[in-house]
């Protein structure tokens, strides 16, 4: 067994993670009724979800935290940062018109009614801006989020540096827990990939494998083509 799990961890990620691909199809069509299977994926993705607001709070407090005051902040990186970010959004909702897909979701609907106009896409978008730290934490409102956490990051300049020391470790802590989630990737894909075709059966798979092409497809335009532009 020590040999078993040794082994497991030299391998590479992606390979585990087919590893866990095919064992999700294997026990899909062996045993479709153990939905036991299924909580890894519902515990992998609650992991994600759950460490994923903390790790964005924490990270960017952090930066701007560690720049030393009466140095100059560099503010083109910002600018780019934000056309950056803004084009890859306007490619992302281009593509999506362009391949339009159909993925059929086993979670609750969510509730609510789109917005009336661009009036109201506005208001909702400041009100998350200054929503409550905590809430924006619960809640994965990362407009909020990256908000408090510049507002945090700039008046932790002016302390300590034993007071930045902590905010660094308490970075560190939480990067090393999503390694940890990340580590378990080929668990909780075995657990999706099992709900989805024991409730769907193997068709299922197709869009999820249109999707990854459309996804990496969109991913590989922005780095080589988008971004290059935007920097040039």
């Amino acid at each position: 067994i020590h040999r078993l799990i040794t082994t497991w961890n030299k391998t590479n990620l992606m390979k585990r993670i087919a590893i866990g691909i095919v064992l999700g199809v294997i026990l899909a069509h062996s045993f479709p009724k153990a939905t036991g299977i299924g909580l890894l994926g519902e515990f992998f993705v609650g992991g994600l979800r759950a460490i994923a607001p903390l790790l964005v709070f924490a990270l960017v407090a952090n930066a701007l935290s560690q720049h030393q005051k009466g140095t100059e902040l560099n503010e083109k990186v910002i600018v780019l940062y934000l056309l950056g970010t803004f084009a890859a959004a306007f490619v992302a909702v281009l593509v999506n018109y362009i391949f339009p897909i159909t993925i059929t979701l086993t979670g609750k609907a969510a509730e609510g009614s789109s917005p009336n106009g661009i009036g109201e896409v506005i208001s909702n978008l400041l009100l998350k801006i200054v929503d409550n730290p905590v809430n924006a934490l619960q809640q994965a409102n990362y407009i909020g989020i990256l908000s408090w956490a510049t507002v945090f990051g700039i008046a932790m300049r002016e302390a300590s540096e034993h007071s930045k020391d902590l905010l660094q470790t308490l970075a560190d802590i939480i990067q090393k827990v999503v390694e940890w989630i990340i580590k378990l990737a080929p668990f909780g894909i075995l657990g999706l990939v099992f709900t989805t075709i024991a409730g769907q059966g193997l068709s299922a798979l197709s869009n999820y494998g249109i999707l990854l092409l459309v996804l990496v497809g969109t991913m590989a335009f922005v780095a080589l083509v988008i971004n290059p532009l935007i920097v040039f």
